[in-house]
């Protein structure tokens, strides 16, 4: 944005609109075009926020394409079991599940998937236990549905800014498991070169 565009924005935001618009995620440029004041100065913001828009998009499939490629080194060769010990794990522990320090959780969702319970103790496992992460991965939703969930379901906005959950389409990854029976949502736990899959049940 210009120095004139900034301040514009900025008085916006502290005149009685500014309240209205400080609950709403919003980009500066979203604000500056609805409150623009002739066509001209609309179609410039809206260019300008279809071009932020297209980088976004690219740098989610960038990422998105990154991430796929980690993941299919991961799994590659690797049998969808392990030699973990199941105590911490056990429905008479004090949470449904406890991590440990280096631990990864992948969850495998559809659109109509009932997943608030079990995503709640994921988050909470995920903020107790350091260097750990939770990646959810998205069966037949597109970038856009994968948002409305997200903004839906209320994911910690620290947690995603530092990918420490991550979202991401999952199709390929989930037909790509080596197990005999696979139904959603589907919850994987790895520790360096094993993985495991954990009982639902238990939350």
């Amino acid at each position: 944005m210009s120095e004139t565009e900034e301040k514009r924005y900025l008085q916006l935001m502290q005149s009685r609109s500014g309240i209205y618009y400080k609950d709403l995620r919003m980009t500066p440029v979203d604000i500056l075009g609805l409150n623009a004041r002739n066509d001209t100065e609309r179609a410039h913001f809206a260019e300008v926020a279809a071009k932020q828009e297209a980088q976004k998009v690219a740098q989610n499939i960038a990422w998105n394409n990154a991430f796929s490629k980690a993941y299919n080194q991961l799994f590659e060769n690797i049998p969808v079991v392990g030699n973990f010990d199941p105590s911490p794990y056990s429905p008479y522990a004090h949470h449904p599940i406890q991590l440990k320090e280096g631990e990864t959780l992948y969850f495998f969702i559809r659109p109509d998937d009932s997943v608030t319970t079990i995503l709640l103790q994921l988050i909470d496992a995920i903020n107790r236990t350091p260097n750990t992460r939770l990646n959810l991965l998205f069966l037949d939703m597109n970038n856009s549905a994968i948002q409305l969930w997200a903004n839906r379901h209320q994911l910690p906005i620290n947690l995603v800014t530092n990918q420490q959950i991550t979202l991401n389409p999952g199709s390929q990854q989930y037909e790509g498991l080596n197990l005999s029976k696979k139904q959603t949502p589907l919850l994987l736990l790895t520790n360096g070169k094993m993985s495991q899959v954990i009982d639902l049940g238990r939350f």
